[in-house]
Formats: structure tokens, C-alpha cells, sequence
């Protein structure tokens, strides 16, 4: 079974709504109301919505404030110029100019 925002297979999607356990709505919400586009996921999930850009967030991040970033509409700002920060330096980057370190 997949960690939290992972694709569950329909089979294990059956056995957590079986048992009520399974809410799409909350799993969506829970990255919706504490992740961030700029800083990313707070659960460290790999396909995060809101790190992907798949949904918006509805709140700052516990680093927005830190970084001065004042109000979600600054977060959608950013997401339009396609600004992120690095999660290793601290840097903003755009995400088309974002240094391959495979390469």
C-alpha cells in the first residue's frame, strides 16, 4: 500500500473505505492546509498536490513566514513565474533554470 499521497491500488482503496479509513477529501485537505508550493510537502511526499501544483493550498507554510512570504495570493504569484526554493541551499530558483544534478 502506498504512504500517504501515493496512488493506492483499487484494491487497497476497496479495503480503506471498507473499514473507513479512506477519505479522499481529507487526504487531499491534509496536504492542502499545511503544504506549499514554494517550501513543499510537510509529509515529505514525493507527489504531493500541492508541491506538484495539482491543487492549491489554502494556507502559509510554517517557512512562509519565516521567508516573509505574507499571503497565499504572493504563493500564487510565484507559482505563475514558476519560482520554488531549494530545498538544500535555501535559495528561490525558477524551476526552468533549476541546475540538473544528474547532469
Amino acid at each position: 500500500m502506498a504512504g500517504l499521497g501515493g496512488h493506492l491500488s483499487q484494491q487497497d482503496r476497496e479495503i480503506l473505505e471498507r473499514d473507513g479509513s479512506f477519505d479522499e477529501v481529507d487526504h487531499i485537505g491534509v496536504h492542502r492546509t499545511h503544504c506549499c508550493f514554494i517550501h513543499g510537502c510537510k509529509y515529505g511526499v514525493e507527489n504531493c498536490p500541492v508541491e506538484s501544483g495539482e491543487i492549491e493550498q489554502d494556507y502559509l507554510c510554517e517557512c512562509c513566514d519565516a521567508d516573509g512570504i505574507k499571503s497565499v495570493e504572493e504563493i500564487k504569484a510565484m507559482k505563475t513565474l514558476g519560482i520554488k526554493k531549494c530545498t538544500d541551499c535555501g535559495h528561490y530558483y525558477k524551476t526552468n533554470e533549476f541546475p540538473n544534478p544528474r547532469q
